[in-house]
């Protein structure tokens, strides 16, 4: 199992005894970090509670192959399909009208609609239960002579119309169940023709298909029985053509004289019109808001490094500075004084001949070596200046050998004091060496040999 563990971390390297080293520029960073993606989510949020709740996707579909037939009358194939979603079965009426100044008028019983399959006569505004297929009408004139005049209070300036009513469905894309077949619902189309000339006008049973699109609900829809797919319709102009009907002559229709006016029949063209949604749910908007905040992150943290890399080389090697190099340098310059004093003293003392010159010159000596120790005492060590965040950022494309610049340089040297003692490979080879000497020393304190003298050490035992 220890070779599936993924999730342990590799040892961190503190500084400063911190996991990291805290600047002021950092968190000037950090604060505009946190402004930018307060706003935006604020922005997601407000976009979530007030607007739409679904995306909605439409698509529209058009089966060519029934294109191929070169029948006009190819309706006829799907005379006795069965009752499905796609050829429902719909309470349908029909009314024929002309308007005259605006005012609708019901045209007279000179003008009747037959079944175009079984050639029944069909009463005007009464409700029919048809199937889709089974949709085709014909309008025709009965004539009061052979001319088959048009008598006078059947004329129209305009075309005459046919009113098909039938049940509908509503759409709401914002509704839980966005698409209801409803009969109380009524649609409305209306249809022209004219007297002067015969008209065949096909009509189309444009289906509409509503599908949810889900995640994992879905399987849960499934054991539960919900509908995730909805399925209605409605009927819209084909085209139309300007023929000679062929069924004028047919004398099984009545033995009455009459003219055929128009049919109106349904073609088998399989148009239909698909939506797809999407419901939107908090978890969407929260996911962008946590990708957004790892994308903000992640520029602010590429500016950053290239500020930080070199500020903490620069305060790493100023606090070894300040702590101990500048006391060592301190201490040597000391001794190196003494001994160099000490030295010159020997050597007057040997060349001359002078027993007062000597004490004179002695004292001399001594009072400007005291002078020397004071300097050095008083604190006169190297001190590192206070760089702004900008001369960090520009050391990025700082070049030694362009021309020099004191505060540059100064960190580029920082920088080549980390990289040639804290990389890898020196840390190895000083540890190989330490390895090599800790075997060959002899150890004049044993004490200094026990990890037990180490006050860390003590506060643990005692602990465990």
């Amino acid at each position: 199992m220890n070779n599936l563990d993924f999730l342990s971390q590799s040892p961190t390297m503190f500084i400063f005894q911190k996991n990291s080293n805290k600047t002021a520029f950092g968190g000037v960073l950090f604060l505009i970090y946190m402004i930018i993606m307060i706003i935006i989510s604020l922005i997601y949020i407000l976009d979530y509670f007030l607007n739409d709740k679904y995306i909605i996707e439409y698509s529209s579909y058009l089966n060519s192959y029934n294109k191929e037939s070169s029948n006009l009358f190819s309706y006829l194939d799907i005379y006795n399909s069965s009752v499905s979603e796609n050829n429902p079965i719909l309470n349908i009426s029909f009314n024929i009208l002309k308007i005259n100044e605006s005012k609708r008028i019901n045209l007279s019983e000179r003008f009747f609609i037959l079944d175009a399959f079984d050639f029944k006569e069909l009463k005007r505004d009464t409700f029919y239960q048809k199937k889709v297929s089974d949709l085709g009408l014909i309008i025709g004139y009965k004539c009061e002579d052979e001319n088959c005049t048009l008598n006078e209070d059947d004329y129209s300036a305009f075309d005459y119309y046919l009113e098909i009513k039938y049940n509908g469905f509503e759409l709401n894309h914002q509704e839980d169940i966005p698409l209801k077949n409803d009969s109380n619902i009524i649609f409305k189309n209306i249809l022209t023709f004219s007297y002067t000339h015969t008209v065949i006008k096909f009509l189309s049973w444009e289906i509409i298909k509503y599908k949810e699109e889900k995640g994992i609900s879905r399987l849960f829809d499934r054991l539960l029985g919900k509908k995730n797919e909805y399925t209605s319709g409605y009927i819209s102009s084909a085209g139309y053509l300007d023929i000679t009907h062929p069924i004028i002559s047919r004398k099984t229709i009545t033995d009455m004289n009459f003219k055929i006016l128009a049919e109106f029949l349904m073609s088998n063209e399989s148009n239909y019109t698909e939506y797809k949604r999407r419901k939107i749910s908090i978890l969407d908007a929260i996911s962008k808001i946590g990708a957004l905040f790892m994308t903000f992150y992640s520029f602010f943290i590429f500016i950053f490094k290239y500020y930080s890399k070199n500020f903490d080389n620069y305060k790493i090697v100023q606090s070894l500075f300040k702590s101990k190099l500048n006391y060592i340098t301190k201490e040597k310059s000391i001794k190196d004084i003494e001994l160099t004093k000490i030295s010159e003293i020997s050597n007057d003392f040997l060349l001359s001949n002078n027993k007062k010159d000597f004490s004179i010159n002695d004292k001399d000596k001594d009072e400007d070596r005291d002078e020397d120790i004071d300097n050095i005492q008083k604190g006169k060590e190297k001190n590192f200046k206070k760089l702004t965040f900008a001369e960090f950022f520009l050391n990025n494309i700082y070049f030694k050998n362009c021309t020099k610049f004191k505060d540059q340089e100064l960190i580029r040297i920082c920088n080549e004091i980390i990289a040639n003692y804290l990389s890898v490979e020196t840390l190895l080879y000083n540890q190989i060496l330490i390895e090599n000497l800790l075997k060959d020393y002899n150890w004049n304190n044993q004490h200094l040999n026990n990890l037990d003298n180490i006050d860390l050490i003590k506060k643990l035992k005692e602990l465990l």
